[in-house]
């Protein structure tokens, strides 16, 4: 009988499971992994300015994806993102598994493979060091108990080799390792071989047992070769400069969330797998991920010294939704990484501003409002409304650029000329006294990965819809902050664009009980394509709201276990270091809340809602008129964070009714609402809205409109104010098909009551009641006379 062949495509949680099991029970396996191998000695990973960082253009270890919705960081190299994570092991809580996931699924059921897991990674918390805990660690569980936080403090499981044997011995595996020695190298690859990366475990036992391990080979499209044929993998061969073809029964797409998504949508483009859910794409989560820094603390920090992360907080809110429930993690950084941590500080200028008395980033995403509006256009407000830049605003490719070449600059410290490998210098004093932080929770997992026209990748991620959870997190790392006596630094993307970074993509392939729901089975095979698998982040149907890699491998671990069981029809199969296990113990799970739970941050979000009514009418594209109206809320859950935004984003809820379109009142899902945004040429701004329903038909639509003001004083302010012009496209994309388009009025006694209907989405002292409401009426009245008497700042395109 011939050996069955299985080609697993990349080496990260899910490959390196994959490829190890599929090799002990007997199969034909060959690895194709995009990046280098950097487990050799030395092991050639990047450390100076000679070294290549970024995989575009070099082909480096790092991959970092400047998208205009979300900044996306992930790895590239034989190991995946273990070989850049900072370690962290935790499993999801219960709650995770409760809505969203298919049958089976559960805590109780994924445990034994987290166990499995915990074992093959021989993961440990810091206090196992022989070295001790790190000085941030103590610190951080100092800040946390001066908060009245110390029962939420605790000490998470990391893959880390804590030996205090001198030199390198082998593993229980075999493989070459060392002691950590607290260089805080971790998320830039552990040149001390202390790390417990994939490449120490997983995938070299997926070689041992015959496993072929091709790197330096980008997989670009797969295809079914038709029922029971299985499937042929084309991929560029970079070490060769060749194109090349493989062909097996069984074909596992491992490649990291965004890059799996990303090869199965190219696959279905070019008619490789046609058959590919609707779905895919959906469900795109960045797992609630918010970096920030702390600069100038009191006493030192010691950033360099001890692995990446080392502590963690739990808050849990105890809210009926998943949104009051995150985690904090201290984080730490080598000296390599000091020019670009500074980049964060509040008052640090690190690019020439494109106008005079602008920043870059504002200035960029303003190109960007500007030239999306058509030059000239039929019904023009409704036209603009419905082309014009997305709610969150993108950073232009210009301004990507720089970013991108001063990262590369920033990024090495010194070389000795000679061997090219660094020169440790002595630690800067400011950077002694700083702090990164990381926190991540439950995000609403409501993201899309999709293809341009151009064939570019798109994520929409709107960071309105989960603005509640970004906020809630970064006034708890204030928190933390001003418990250290620092200043408060968030990333220069959150700063500048309002643009979270993640480390922790998920989602995108989801599984579910049916191809109504996702993308793959409760397997992670890919709906009407028996054989493909997706087996990484991507399958997971929610964010996990910890570290991701653990929940993603014992995925892995419970699913290859069933697929193994099916190609050999052995269904007692179980992996060979199953009976070495023992249960091991979450320190999270371990962790006390109280029953009304956490308290809330000190640092005070102040909310605002308002209330408005508009009427009209609108006309299809069959020529049938009927009335239209809406009644919206719209929620400000942070009003300084909503002036400091240049998008000035709201989220919208409430109902419309669109005559001959929707059944009574439609509810409005995830609107939004941006106030005073470029448009045109610039020099006008605009309201927008955003409100995508539900019709009588069941199929999804969007209104987009705007109501727009130009520099013309006098009485055409009230028209402006009050005339919201608008399409409704099939759909959430202002690209979809148009079926009709009509304008909303406010009348005098509407207007009346919305300025009534300014309310507090919490409980504030009169002075703060006072504060909020005067910030957002400082930002409206402005914001309207600078319009009107033509002194809005002028935005040009570029090149103008």
């Amino acid at each position: 009988m011939a050996q069955k062949r299985a080609i697993v495509i990349g080496t990260g949680f899910g490959g390196a499971v994959a490829a190890c099991r599929l090799s002990q029970a007997g199969l034909d396996v060959t690895v194709l992994e995009r990046g280098r191998r950097y487990d050799g000695a030395p092991s050639g990973l990047p450390r100076t300015v000679l070294d290549q960082w970024l995989w575009d253009p070099s082909r480096g270890l790092f991959d970092v994806r400047l998208i205009s919705e979300i900044q996306i960081v992930q790895a590239a190299g034989y190991g995946g993102g273990s070989l850049i994570y900072a370690n962290v092991h935790l499993r999801a809580p219960k709650e995770v598994f409760a809505e969203g996931w298919p049958e089976g699924y559960s805590r109780e059921a994924l445990d034994p493979y987290y166990d499995l897991v915990a074992y093959m990674l021989d993961i440990k918390p810091i206090t196992s060091s022989p070295q001790g805990v790190p000085l941030k660690a103590r610190r951080m569980r100092d800040a946390a108990e001066g908060l009245g936080r110390k029962d939420q403090f605790f000490y998470p499981a990391i893959a880390v080799n804590f030996s205090d044997t001198p030199g390198v011995q082998p593993n229980k595996f075999g493989v070459p390792q060392a002691g950590c020695t607290y260089c805080g190298e971790c998320v830039i690859g552990c040149d001390a071989r202390a790390k417990n990366s994939l490449d120490r475990n997983y995938l070299a036992v997926a070689e041992r047992h015959g496993a072929a391990m091709l790197t330096e080979c980008e997989v670009q499209l797969i295809w079914s070769l038709g029922p029971g044929e299985g499937y042929r993998v084309d991929y560029m061969d970079w070490a060769r400069g060749a194109r090349r073809s493989i062909k097996a029964e069984y074909v596992f797409v491992c490649a990291g969330a965004v890059n799996s998504t990303e090869l199965l949508l190219r696959s279905r483009a070019a008619g490789g797998l046609p058959r590919v859910s609707a779905q895919l794409g959906m469900g795109y989560s960045g797992n609630g991920d918010l970096l920030a820094f702390a600069f100038d603390v009191a006493g030192e920090w010691a950033p360099d010294r001890g692995p990446t992360i080392t502590s963690a907080v739990l808050y849990d809110g105890r809210k009926d939704d998943d949104r009051g429930w995150f985690l904090l993690e201290e984080g730490g950084y080598s000296q390599h990484l000091w020019s670009l941590v500074k980049l964060a500080t509040p008052k640090q200028v690190w690019l020439t501003p494109a106008l005079p008395g602008t920043s870059p980033f504002t200035n960029g995403w303003n190109h960007g409002a500007a030239t999306a509006a058509p030059a000239r256009v039929t019904n023009a407000t409704a036209e603009a409304a419905a082309t014009a830049a997305p709610a969150e605003p993108p950073l232009t490719p210009d301004i990507q650029d720089t970013y991108r070449r001063e990262a590369v600059r920033s990024l090495p410290i010194a070389s000795d000329g000679a061997s090219s490998r660094p020169v440790t210098p002595t630690v800067p004093a400011r950077m002694a006294r700083s702090a990164v932080f990381l926190a991540m929770g439950r995000d609403m997992a409501n993201g899309q990965l999709e293809l341009r026209s151009d064939q570019t990748l798109c994520v929409k991620w709107s960071v309105c819809n989960n603005l509640q959870l970004y906020s809630l997190e970064e006034r708890f790392i204030h928190d933390f902050v001003g418990q250290l006596g620092g200043t408060y630094g968030p990333s220069p993307f959150w700063r500048y664009a309002r643009l979270p970074v993640t480390v922790h993509n998920l989602g995108g392939c989801r599984m579910a009980d049916s191809e109504a729901g996702g993308v793959t089975s409760e397997l992670g095979e890919v709906f009407h394509h028996d054989g493909l698998f997706v087996m990484d982040g991507a399958v997971l149907p929610s964010a996990t709201g910890v570290n991701p890699s653990h929940t993603i491998a014992a995925v892995a671990e419970r699913n290859i276990e069933r697929v193994v069981r099916r190609v050999t029809g052995q269904p007692g199969w179980s992996p060979p270091e199953r009976r070495d296990v023992r249960p091991f113990v979450d320190a999270l799970s371990q962790v006390s809340v109280p029953p009304e739970g956490t308290a809330p941050p000190v640092k005070p979000a102040l909310g605002l809602g308002l209330r408005e009514r508009l009427s009209g009418s609108w006309e299809a594209t069959t020529g049938h008129r009927s009335d239209a109206a809406c009644n919206l809320e719209i929620r400000i859950p942070d009003i300084a964070e909503f002036v400091a935004d240049p998008a000035h984003v709201g989220a919208v809820t409430g109902t419309l009714v669109i005559g001959g379109l929707t059944k009574g009142a439609a509810d409005i899902t995830n609107g939004v609402w941006n106030l005073f945004v470029p448009h045109g040429d610039g020099r006008s701004r605009q309201i927008r809205y955003t409100l995508p329903f539900q019709g009588g038909d069941g199929r999804p639509y969007t209104l987009h409109g705007a109501k727009v003001f130009t520099p013309r004083p006098g009485l055409e302010l009230w028209d402006e104010n009050t005339t919201l012009e608008f399409q409704i496209h099939e759909g959430a994309d202002p690209r979809g098909a148009v079926r009709g388009r009509g304008v909303l009025r406010v009348g005098l006694h509407e207007v009346l009551r919305t300025a009534t209907s300014v309310h507090d989405l919490g409980r504030y002292s009169p002075v703060e009641k006072v504060q909020a409401r005067f910030e957002l009426l400082q930002l409206y009245v402005g914001s309207l006379a600078k319009v009107a008497l033509g002194r809005a700042p002028s935005v040009p395109p570029p090149g103008a």
